[in-house]
């Protein structure tokens, strides 16, 4: 949200533990969380490189090019951690 005093919808959020019960801000970078009514809290990325850069945080080997060939044919094997390469 960019206007508090005049929020717009922009998205629907899912998440396979629940329906979303509250979205809150966590900076202003437009990081966010949301809380299922079974209280499971879910991290949001608006920012793409935020995203892979949290993604790339979490993993311990990147994808190789047979698996990169089977999920994106016809693409370049361009994978988004290298340094885990």
């Amino acid at each position: 949200m960019t206007d508090r005093a005049r929020p717009a919808h922009l998205a629907h959020l899912t998440n396979p533990r629940g329906t979303v019960k509250e979205v809150r801000p966590l900076a202003s970078n437009g990081t966010f969380l949301t809380v299922t009514a079974h209280y499971s809290v879910q991290i949001w990325y608006t920012n793409l490189e935020r995203a892979l850069a949290d993604a790339c945080d979490r993993i311990r080997t990147t994808i190789g090019r047979d698996e990169w060939a089977r999920h994106l044919p016809g693409l370049d094997y361009t994978p988004p951690c290298p340094r885990h390469a």
